[in-house]
């Protein structure tokens, strides 16, 4: 009976030992589960796994077998409730899992990837800028047009301001044309009028620098340099000041009073320009003071036959018609010829003609007539557009007739000579019967 009881024993201490265990399982599974998973790496297996070491079984010591109200305490506990503070609780031994040994991970070549060449990116082709060379506009006082030999930005715009006596610019640009009127022969005395232009370029409102080959051209609305003085001739020029220094930069159109009406510019620079009018002569001549003989402005003679000019060794007909040019000009070293002035016949001559015009050289243009009466005395009496002509410089001009020649039967040789002059012209005749 001993030995019965004593195996029924053994029995409930195992299966109370089987209980013990699944209940500690029960409740290291609800503590797991309420922890936050830790992902782990887990590196390869080694290739060699070392043997697993034998798992080595504790024996359960021999406990107490419960009293029958103890099995039924132990049967009615709950298996998920967590076990009292003070309850031991059961050893359970845990098979250590073979240690992973790290596989190493096979090196990787590196392999140099070609990183492709840059493509050069163009540059941004910038908008062009338009341009020109012909320019054209009002201006102070005028319409002006420009020609430059290289064209500039489309934008810039010529500018031609005026300036007049008192302003600084005015009086620093005539003190710069001093040294060209002492390089010509004139001085402060001569100059009877002037304007200056400050002449050039701006873009964007301020000036800019255009130094090349131009042309300008500017058609004055109301004419400049219009100060005369009473039967003296004048002059008109446009001087280009360059780095303080005046120089000659084109020339000027003038109408019949001597003023200004149009400039003809030509330069290579810009900014100040000069229109001067200087006097020819004394300025302090009077109109009382003109000369009338013409002779006096008498230069040279030319006689022809037949279109031919004779000359001293010319053998001519006595009865040939002769043709004679007499050249006349004013110089500053004699009073100015009156508009109307006088003369004699060269001697020897015969069967002038009574009455004529004189034309402007190189035209059809009338500049004066003139009578001659029986004694071969000559009046001229020169237009008034002429003389209006005239006093922008010194008269000049020729003195054209036709005559025969005296002779007497004895004469094989003529001389020509103009009364009050040293002109003469001899003439070797072919003699023939008178």
């Amino acid at each position: 009976m001993k030995s019965k009881t004593t195996k029924v024993r053994r029995y409930l201490a195992a299966i109370l030992t089987v209980l013990m265990i699944f209940q500690q399982a029960t409740t290291s599974v609800i503590y797991a589960s309420s922890e936050a998973a830790v992902p782990t790496v887990t590196e390869a297996p080694a290739a060699q796994t070392e043997e697993e070491p034998e798992k080595q079984v504790e024996e359960t010591p021999e406990e107490k077998i419960p009293t029958e109200g103890e099995n039924e305490g132990e049967e009615s506990a709950t298996p998920t409730e967590a076990p009292a503070e003070n309850e031991a609780e059961p050893e359970v031994t845990v098979t250590p899992a073979a240690e992973p040994t790290a596989t190493e991970a096979p090196a990787v070549e590196a392999t140099a990837t070609p990183v492709p060449e840059a493509t050069e990116v163009p540059e941004a082709t910038p908008t062009e800028v338009p341009k020109k060379t012909e320019f054209s506009g009002a201006v102070d006082n005028a319409m002006a047009t420009v020609s430059l030999s290289q064209s500039i930005s489309a934008d810039a715009v010529f500018v031609a301001r005026q300036y007049t006596d008192g302003d600084d610019y005015f009086d620093n640009a005539i003190d710069a044309e001093g040294s060209w009127l002492t390089a010509n022969g004139y001085d402060g005395g001569q100059v009877i009028d002037a304007a200056v232009y400050d002449i050039h370029f701006e873009k964007n409102g301020q000036e800019i620098s255009v130094n090349q080959n131009a042309t300008v051209n500017l058609q004055f609305i109301k004419p400049i340099l219009t100060e005369t003085v009473d039967g003296v001739p004048t002059s008109v020029h446009i001087l280009h000041i360059v780095n303080g220094t005046a120089v000659e930069a084109g020339s000027l159109n003038t109408d019949a009073n001597g003023a200004v009406t149009v400039a003809n510019i030509n330069t290579n620079g810009f900014s100040p320009f000069v229109f001067v009018k200087t006097v020819n002569g004394d300025v302090t001549q009077t109109a009382d003071d003109k000369e009338t003989d013409l002779s006096k402005f008498f230069t040279s003679m030319t006689v022809s036959v037949d279109g031919k000019e004779v000359k001293n060794d010319t053998l001519v007909k006595p009865d040939s018609t002769f043709e004679f040019s007499i050249a006349f000009a004013e110089s500053s070293n004699q009073n100015r010829m009156a508009q109307t002035v006088h003369f004699d016949m060269p001697n020897n001559l015969v069967h002038w003609e009574e009455n004529g015009i004189l034309k402007e050289k190189g035209s059809d243009v009338v500049a004066a007539n003139y009578t001659v009466d029986q004694n071969g005395h000559v009046t001229v009496t020169f237009t008034d557009e002429f003389m209006s002509k005239a006093a922008q410089g010194y008269l000049a001009g020729d003195f054209y007739f036709k005559a025969g020649i005296q002779r007497t039967v004895e004469q094989e040789e003529v001389t020509i000579t103009v009364p009050g002059t040293s002109l003469e012209k001899k003439s070797n005749l072919i003699l023939m019967p008178a």
